[in-house]
């Protein structure tokens, strides 16, 4: 068998290409193969969600051949604004949500009728419980997330990607995919709490892992590729709105007809008919043997990644509650030390009355310099104040000031996640937008905030999301602008912004010395990381530029 498609395309150049390209060379040059490298690639994801959201393996087919019938009709008027390394991912996703809805709503009084016949079909009572729970509100879940968000999660959970993959799809780290991947399924969770489904983001983690890729039946993806490929050349989509027990009676007499042909043919001699039906059936196997086998692959990747993920869970989080319970007990023994009148010279009770004297003396620096407090920090805990006063240096000017503007910074902090949330969650309300007045977010926190915590907090842009073009939506207003660095907030997400470029030339020129220093005893190599430096920074001047400039993710020699 030969390793070219009809098209001339070898298969493995088909593998390595985007969606976008595959679509853009069945649109452009009637490429059947590149469209069937589509359906072969998202079967399985159209499928299962069709089947979760539908209940019944064929209406699941129905819904997933009308969906790529759609995607062939529309192919031209697709390529024209698709990134050329585009994923189809997410607009199948929505596609099969519409579909689904689409024939819940048309099928109603027949689905009644046809349950008791196709209920033995429905592989969703061999699942778990809890995804007897999950399933009927996951699609209703996932479509309330953000285009970012729930991108993330198909790619992960539902065609099964890790971490590098997904961050080349977003252009970005794999530790940031994970971290998207992360926020993207506590807001899932979130959702789903909200319509009475309780449970928490590992068991959900979990939960999808091992159910949402659902495995399509064998040769389907060959079925719908050529029903979509017929359904666009014919100029209808009759097939798609037939119901199941028409399409039944049609098959029988297109087999009906079909068999009269043969023994026509057969009685004719006509061998050049059968011929051209057994390549036909020759293309059909060959379709169906690529489908089993990237089946198979994606099946025994996904129990690996999940095998893995689950050790890795288990490395991460196995010293947790021993972590807590030392904390817990640390803080009980301070507390009864700092009481106790027969510390003495113990070095370990010392230790801890001196930390406990520099929490207090950080909130009276704060009292004698209130211009310097910030209203989010009023959202610090009595446990974040004990630990952001260790071992500070609270008596030069200097590490003062750091230790007041690291203070300023947690708080804010704990204040910019709820806000990058707020800002998301408009965005979704309002068609995408953006507000206009800092003020008009108030509405959309989940606990109500005063004026004060949002009066620091100004607009960057205005109008749609989508003319963001990567830039953040808000800033802050920095109190000590030689030790705090600004945050940034979009929706859903938040970070340090980056300094101008005359106040990075002015941070990189406190570090000169630092930077001979290094060059000299490396046979004068220049230092590429910030990090490097470290052993060579003597002045608090210096230790404050380096961080700051860290903040800014800046790189050294960058301008």
């Amino acid at each position: 068998m030969s390793d070219f498609l009809p098209s001339g395309c070898l298969m493995d150049e088909m593998y390595d290409q985007s969606d976008a390209q595959l679509l853009r060379l069945y649109a452009e040059h009637d490429n059947e193969a590149a469209f069937r490298e589509i359906v072969v690639r998202h079967t399985g994801l159209v499928y299962g969600s069709a089947l979760r959201q539908v209940a019944s393996p064929d209406l699941a087919q129905d819904v997933a051949q009308s969906v790529f019938t759609d995607l062939a009709r529309k192919a031209k008027s697709m390529t024209r604004t698709l990134d050329e390394h585009a994923s189809l991912l997410g607009w199948l996703y929505r596609s099969t949500r519409f579909a689904a809805l689409t024939q819940l709503r048309n099928d109603h009084r027949r689905q009644a009728r046809e349950k008791q016949v196709m209920e033995h079909f429905d592989t969703a009572s061999e699942t778990v419980p809890d995804w007897g729970r999950v399933r009927p509100a996951l699609d209703e879940a996932m479509s309330e997330l953000s285009e970012e968000a729930r991108e993330a999660l198909l790619l992960r959970y539902f065609k099964n990607s890790d971490f590098r993959t997904i961050g080349q799809c977003f252009k970005i780290s794999d530790d940031t995919a994970q971290k998207r991947v992360s926020r993207a399924l506590e807001r899932l969770r979130q959702h789903l709490t909200n319509r009475g489904v309780t449970t928490t983001a590992v068991a959900l983690s979990t939960t999808l892992s091992t159910n949402a890729a659902t495995v399509a039946p064998a040769g389907l993806s060959a079925t719908l590729s050529s029903a979509a490929l017929a359904a666009t050349f014919s100029g209808t989509a009759t097939t798609i709105a037939m119901t199941t027990l028409q399409k039944s009676l049609i098959t029988a007499a297109i087999v009906a007809a079909i068999g009269t042909s043969l023994y026509e043919a057969r009685h004719a001699s006509n061998s050049e008919i059968q011929v051209q039906a057994l390549k036909q059936q020759q293309r059909l196997a060959f379709n169906q043997i690529e489908d089993l086998r990237k089946e198979r692959d994606a099946a025994l990747g996904g129990i690996a990644a999940l095998k893995e993920e689950k050790l890795q869970w288990h490395r991460e989080n196995a010293d947790l509650p021993r972590l807590r319970g030392e904390v817990t007990r640390m803080r009980r023994d301070l507390k009864e030390l700092a009481e106790s009148n027969t510390a003495g010279n113990d070095p370990f009770v010392q230790r801890a009355l001196k930390w406990k004297a520099n929490e207090a003396r950080l909130r009276q620096l704060f009292d004698d310099r209130p211009n310097q407090r910030i209203p989010e920090m009023e959202l610090l805990s009595e446990d974040a104040w004990l630990d952001l006063a260790r071992d500070e240096d609270l008596e030069s000017e200097s590490g003062i000031r750091k230790t007041l503007s690291e203070v300023r910074r947690y708080a804010r902090n704990i204040f910019v996640n709820d806000l990058s949330d707020a800002l998301e969650k408009y965005a979704e309300q309002n068609n995408g937008s953006l507000p206009t007045d800092i003020l008009q977010l108030k509405t959309y926190f989940k606990k109500p905030v005063d004026d004060a915590l949002l009066q620091p907090y100004k607009l960057l842009q205005t109008g749609k999301v989508s003319d963001m073009k990567g830039q953040w939506a808000i800033t802050d207003t920095v109190v000590d602008a030689e030790y705090d660095t600004p945050w940034g907030i979009g929706p859903g997400s938040f970070g340090p912004m980056r300094g101008s470029s005359e106040a990075v030339a002015t941070l990189s020129s406190k570090l000169n010395s630092a930077i001979k220093e290094f060059s000299d005893a490396n046979n004068g190599k220049t230092p590429g990381e910030l990090e490097q430096l470290i052993p060579y920074v003597k002045t608090a001047a210096q230790s404050n530029a380096l961080e700051q400039l860290s903040r800014m993710n800046v790189r050294l020699g960058q301008k």
